[in-house]
């Protein structure tokens, strides 16, 4: 068992989506890499489970009339994928299956292995393509924001159905946030704040 004490005074709390922005902006010892973002509108879009959360930050600050959280996510393709699976098959793979064999690529009935990149490849477009009614509706077809982070658990799949030529993939998007905010973290601790 740990104990901690902290003072009050010690916490930060920072908007949602900033420690992907700020994992962007600094290196892996919490100093500044990239310069441009003091300036620059980012837009972060955190694809995650049940929901997909837009932020956009001009010059570091977060919009909160551009951001938003959305109630959806990779779940509505699990769901579509497990429907589709259960008429083919006859059976009902749980949730956390559909997203096992999504990573994996496979899934096994009866012994068989069964390829799953048809249902994704079929029901993805459908969560891509609402994110890019969100993005649009809110950031002006995207054209608002200079660079376009995409995050969270869902990302990696969803990104290449989403098309801005200004939007990037994080490498670590399951965890890019966490990573970013402890990174901040660190910036903060070495300025003495």
């Amino acid at each position: 068992t740990f104990t901690y004490e902290i003072d009050a005074r010690d916490i930060r709390i920072i908007p949602e989506g900033f420690g992907v922005l700020a994992g962007q902006m600094l290196d892996n010892d919490g100093c500044i890499a990239r310069r441009g973002f003091a300036t620059a509108t980012v837009g972060i879009v955190e694809i995650g489970t049940g929901t997909t959360d837009l932020s956009l930050f001009q010059s570091l600050e977060l919009v909160p009339v551009k951001s938003r959280g959305v109630d959806i996510g990779l779940k509505d393709v699990w769901e579509a994928i497990q429907a589709e699976i259960n008429e083919d098959y006859g059976r009902e793979l749980e949730l956390h299956k559909i997203d096992e064999a999504i990573w994996s690529g496979t899934f096994k009935d009866s012994g068989e292995e069964i390829n799953v990149k048809p249902y994704v490849k079929k029901h993805m477009p459908s969560l891509a393509n609402a994110i890019t009614a969100e993005i649009n509706n809110r950031w002006d077809g995207g054209r608002l924001a200079d660079e376009i982070y995409f995050a969270g658990g869902g990302a990696p799949q969803c990104y290449p159905h989403l098309r801005y030529p200004q939007g990037l993939l994080t490498n670590d998007s399951h965890v890019a946030d966490a990573r970013g905010a402890y990174l901040y973290g660190l910036f903060r601790s070495k300025q003495g704040k």
